[in-house]
């Protein structure tokens, strides 16, 4: 399981225009990195220190999302696991 893990992230980094800007790739690729959803975070630090613009409200709209789920499970796990956490500090 660690090793699929470690296959998924390093497919996600490459689909995420890190050390790319999404302009370089080609027409038909593009669609691929449209859906991944880091490319909305990147985007959002991005379009304001590099472009000095604000970032589409489509990029906010599903960063807030990932983040209002990504508090969910957090809540949720430390919900869940709170009563062992006594035992690790």
């Amino acid at each position: 399981m660690v090793e699929l893990i470690g296959v998924l992230l390093t497919l996600l980094m490459y689909l995420t225009p890190l050390f790319y800007r999404m302009q370089d790739l080609p027409e038909k690729v593009r669609w691929v990195v449209r859906f991944n959803p880091v490319r909305s975070i990147l985007e959002v630090f991005r379009d304001p220190i590099y472009y000095a613009k604000v970032p589409p409200l489509s990029h906010l709209a599903v960063c807030l999302t990932i983040a209002l789920v990504a508090l969910a499970v957090g809540a949720y796990a430390f919900k869940r696991s709170s009563d062992r956490i006594p035992f690790y500090v």
